[in-house]
C-alpha cells in the first residue's frame, strides 16, 4: 500500500491534517509485534520497513513505537516544519499589523513555542 500524498491544491494546514488522518488509517493495517518478537526478527522488520511496510512495536500490549520507512519520517518532519513556519509567519504578520513597532523574530518564536505546548 503506497503512502498517502499531501494534496497540492489545499492549504498547508489542511495538508498536514489530512495526511495525518490518512496515514493513521494506513497504519490500522500495520502488523503489531511485541518488543521480544521484534528483537528476535529485527532484520525482517527492517526489511519490511524498506518495502513500505511499517511495524508497530508493543510493550505490554500497548503501541509505543514503530519501525517505518525513513521516507515517512522525513515527510512528517517536512510537513511539521512547513506548519511551524506557517504559524510563525501568521503570528509575525499579526504582530506587525497590530503594532507600530516591529516585533523581533525571537519573540515570535518564543510565543509560538509556548503556545504549542
Amino acid at each position: 500500500m503506497p503512502l498517502p500524498e499531501p494534496y497540492p491544491q489545499q492549504s498547508q494546514e489542511f495538508n498536514v491534517y489530512t495526511w495525518d488522518i490518512e496515514y493513521r488509517l494506513y497504519m490500522i493495517e500495520v502488523p503489531r509485534l511485541s518488543i521480544r518478537a521484534v528483537r528476535e526478527r529485527l532484520a525482517d522488520v527492517v526489511d519490511e520497513a524498506e518495502r513500505d511496510r511499517p511495524t508497530i512495536i508493543l510493550r505490554r500490549g500497548r503501541p509505543v513505537a514503530a519501525v517505518v520507512p525513513l521516507e515517512v519520517l522525513q515527510r512528517f518532519a517536512e510537513l511539521e516544519e512547513r506548519e511551524i513556519n506557517r504559524i510563525i509567519d501568521e503570528r509575525a504578520q499579526a504582530h506587525t499589523a497590530n503594532s507600530a513597532n516591529p516585533v523581533p523574530l525571537e519573540d515570535v518564536l518564543r510565543e509560538t513555542v509556548s503556545r504549542e505546548r
